[in-house]
Parts: C-alpha cells; structure tokens; sequence
C-alpha cells in the first residue's frame, strides 16, 4: 500500500522544518558535549575520521597507520552506520 503520488509534495514542508530542527538540535547537543567535554560515538567516530585525512590528503596519523595497523575485527557489521564504515575504509 504505497501514499498517493503527491504525499511527499504534500509533506515537503513538513520534512523541511523537521530538517531544519534537526540540525539545530544536533548544533546544539555538540555545544552541550564541548561545555562537558564530553563527546557520543558518532562525534568519535568523525573526529577519527578528521584525524585520517582523505585518500588525497592523508594525515601524518593515517600514514603511520598503514604500517602498523595489520588487521581490522569488526563486530555486528550488520548494525554498522555509513560514518563507522567509512572510517573502516580509511583504516
């Protein structure tokens, strides 16, 4: 049972504030975590990746990576977000 043809027009501004208040809160919890110094796992998992570099402009950390690192373990690959895969590929 699909919504009828025009249902996402209907609801674009709907999804626009809804997308717009996400990235309000999602600003507002990174302030919240720097005042506690505090940081979640996805804040982890891209500050990891910012400390690798790309493939084009590799960081002095993800070079010495690449020598040392023989072997990747990853649990629950199945539950894995886009951001953690990402950061598996860079490793």
């Amino acid at each position: 049972l699909l919504p009828p043809a025009d249902y996402y027009e209907l609801q674009s501004d709907k999804v626009a504030v809804v997308s717009m208040a996400l990235r309000l809160l999602a600003a507002e919890l990174e302030r919240v975590f720097a005042l506690h110094g505090q940081m979640d796992f996805t804040g982890i998992a891209l500050a990891s990746l910012r400390a690798l570099g790309d493939a084009d402009t590799p960081t002095d950390l993800s070079i010495a990576m690449q020598s040392k690192l023989q072997a990747i373990l990853v649990d629950e690959f199945q539950d894995t977000s886009i951001t953690q895969f990402e950061l598996i590929r860079r490793l």
